[in-house]
């Protein structure tokens, strides 16, 4: 997957918001009209 680094905070926000979106049903091909999102 992906390896998380402490010296580099924005490949880990990155990661927080990719998997934040991936919770709120964003990236996954069902929908998820409770969470609502720009999706």
């Amino acid at each position: 997957m992906i390896a998380l680094r402490p010296e580099d905070p924005d490949a880990a926000r990155a990661l927080v918001d990719a998997w934040a979106a991936i919770g709120c049903g964003v990236l996954e091909p069902r929908p998820a009209p409770r969470l609502g999102g720009p999706a």
